[in-house]
């Protein structure tokens, strides 16, 4: 099973919800879910009031929703932190 690593412009670090959501193709609601999941996880820093994610956490959650769309989430939820940098 193949993950691809997002692909965005090496000059952006910061992507509002709008954005991430609409690159994950998921509606805002659900990147508030995912994002929660790797944050209970410690697998992602996040700042409420930022209003959208660094570079990193948006690659995180590209990468879970992947797994989500291969294996389901209970598996992406177990297997998440294999695939992500410490």
């Amino acid at each position: 099973m193949t993950i691809q690593r997002l692909q965005l412009d090496s000059q952006i670090d910061w992507i509002p919800m709008s954005l991430a959501a609409s690159l994950l193709g998921i509606h805002p609601s659900q990147v508030r879910r995912d994002r929660a999941v790797l944050q209970e996880l410690d697998l992602i820093d996040y700042t409420s009031h930022s209003g959208g994610f660094t570079r990193k956490t948006l690659e995180s959650l590209w990468i879970f929703r992947q797994l989500v769309s291969q294996r389901g989430r209970t598996e992406a939820i177990k297997q998440i932190s294999h695939y992500l940098e410490p």
